[in-house]
């Protein structure tokens, strides 16, 4: 079994201190190849953020591209397209604290099914791959047949050596085809280390839905490490994420893609917020 991916880039361009414009992209390939089945999937995570003074815009979009090949049959592609989820939030400076708060919501729901039987298995098997391959940074653009409304919120400590956040983001997946909605729960929590220019850093995603997400199985936990490093405006970095428990994990069987690497690359002009 092998994985390989390609790394993170990401350009960030800010304009003052008041008005800032971000732009970011995931950029993730795994293969994988067992009992003569070869699998590979290249998700796509795109991002745009504006800032104006104390409110925050930003735009999430996915692309996955997968491909599947047996020894008796042609390779099979499909190209298919993620959800677009924005998110409105309004920040606000507590001491040693900035906390953001607001909701999140669909823009364009497009994890959606059609086609023959076939094309329906390798959609489905797109999406869950690139999910999984991502590490669940950003589920909502990976879960079918939904439409995203949610409160967003997030803390941050601030200019302290070691850095905690922590995300939230929870509310109800109302459903695009006859299956039920569910309400669903997303955190994201990490630590870093940011008092010279190498700064390790750790963390963890998890997913909670009211309905199965496969197996009946619910929920999915996954665990990240990696290492920035600052040179003048750019901030390097790469990092790995595995998924630990069912139905994506390490700990399932017969799940390909359950952990990925990346690499990344943050450049900024102005004045910007870390």
């Amino acid at each position: 079994m092998k994985f390989f991916y390609l790394p993170l880039l990401v350009l960030t361009i800010n304009t003052t201190a008041a008005h800032s414009l971000k732009f970011g992209g995931n950029l993730g390939f795994s293969r994988t190849s067992e009992d003569g089945v070869t699998s590979s999937v290249t998700p796509i995570e795109l991002r745009a953020q504006y800032q104006w003074r104390q409110m925050y815009m930003r735009l999430d979009y996915g692309l996955a591209v997968s491909s599947v090949s047996t020894y008796y049959r042609d390779t099979r592609t499909a190209l298919r397209s993620g959800s677009a989820v924005a998110t409105l939030q309004l920040g606000k400076v507590a001491g040693p604290f900035e906390i953001l708060y607001g909701i999140k919501i669909g823009l364009a729901p497009l994890t959606l099914q059609s086609g023959s039987l076939e094309d329906k298995v390798m959609t489905v098997h797109t999406y869950r791959s690139a999910g999984s391959a991502m590490g669940w940074q950003q589920p909502f653009l990976w879960l079918m047949n939904n439409y995203p409304a949610l409160a967003a919120a997030s803390l941050r400590t601030r200019n302290l050596p070691v850095t905690f956040s922590v995300e939230v983001a929870t509310g109800y997946l109302f459903s695009l085809n006859q299956q039920p909605g569910r309400f669903a729960l997303h955190g994201r929590a990490q630590v870093s280390y940011e008092r010279f220019e190498v700064q390790p850093f750790v963390g963890m995603n998890y997913l909670q839905i009211s309905q199965s997400l496969e197996n009946n199985d619910t929920n999915q936990t996954t665990a990240f490490a990696g290492v920035s490093y600052s040179v003048g405006q750019v901030l390097l970095s790469t990092a790995a994420n595995v998924n630990i428990d069912q139905p994506y994990g390490v700990m399932a069987h017969g799940t390909p893609h359950f952990w990925g690497v990346y690499c990344g690359a943050v450049y900024q002009t102005g004045i910007a917020d870390k």
